[in-house]
């Protein structure tokens, strides 16, 4: 594995972990490449206030927390949602997704450093960033905040464990709180980015990006349905690579050594597929029926 994947894979892992406070930690014995690594560890450090969160995230939810469930070193918190304070949550269960928990106890809840316990049959106030992409939709704790509620009063407010003075001591005076936030922070735009179709014309047009890529090194240590790639760009049909370039794919999908035409969407150092079918062996399609190379 050369110095570069392997940053940009130090990097990514850091990215999947998303905002821990200890991030140095995370990178203790593991080589730093270059600045790179060191200048992102100083980015995850940095941690907004519960004001700041609630005007970044996409939804704020008022819920019970049923029960837990624990696969794959991750924890699945199931909510009765008692109310929506932002965001577009249906229905009356909302699932939110934490890795790397601490401390498993399914009948009471789950420990972790950047929140605390999360006990079972307790209500929170809980702020969610939604992941939705071409391989994910799903919910996570929003920066890490964690707000415990007994009936109206607002009892914890903690921000990744540390508490936090407020303005706000009840239920309502939150939601008015929040509500005049919402109102006077920029409209946040949910953009779509993958588009569902099995249609070759289709994506091609959908796509920031097509290139025909020769496969160096692929990565299949995070547990998910995705894997990174080291490749080498052989030719561009649309758009332009830039920085590092590592694209994301699903698992199983590419193999080292090999030419691929791969259809992307932008996003930094590591793009992603425009559809969930937006990787192609060349033997298998004629790229000049979708769209030819850039002059």
């Amino acid at each position: 594995m050369n110095g570069k994947f392997l940053t940009a894979l130090i990097i990514y892992m850091l990215t999947v972990c998303s905002g821990s406070r200890n991030a140095r930690e995370m990178l203790r014995g593991i080589p730093q490449q270059d600045q790179a690594v060191e200048n992102y560890s100083e980015t995850l450090a940095e941690y907004m206030s519960v004001d700041e969160t609630i005007t970044a995230c996409t939804d704020i939810v008022m819920g019970k927390l049923l029960y837990v469930e624990y696969q794959n070193n991750r924890c699945y918190f199931h909510f009765s949602v008692l109310d929506v304070m932002k965001g577009d949550v249906q229905g009356a269960e909302v699932i939110v997704r934490q890795d790397r928990s601490e401390v498993i106890d399914i009948d009471r809840g789950a420990h972790f450093l950047t929140t605390g316990f999360l006990d079972v049959g307790k209500t929170y106030i809980i702020m969610l960033d939604h992941v939705n992409n071409v391989y994910d939709d799903w919910y996570g704790l929003s920066n890490f905040v964690r707000m415990s509620t007994d009936g109206d009063s607002i009892t914890e407010v903690t921000v990744n464990t540390v508490p936090e003075k407020v303005s706000f001591s009840t239920v309502d005076e939150f939601r008015s709180h929040a509500a005049k936030l919402i109102k006077d922070s920029p409209v946040q735009k949910k953009e779509k980015k993958y588009i569902l179709s099995d249609d070759i014309h289709e994506i091609a047009d959908f796509a920031d990006m097509i290139v025909k890529v020769r496969v160096n090194g692929v990565d299949r240590s995070n547990p998910s349905n995705r894997e990174l790639i080291d490749c080498t760009v052989l030719d561009i049909y649309k758009g332009e690579p830039s920085g590092g370039f590592y694209p994301i794919v699903f698992d199983d999908t590419v193999e080292e050594n090999k030419e691929y035409y791969i259809f992307l969407m932008y996003s930094g150092n590591f793009p992603t597929l425009a559809a969930p079918k937006g990787v192609y062996p060349i033997d298998s399609i004629n790229i000049e029926e979708y769209i030819r190379p850039q002059t």
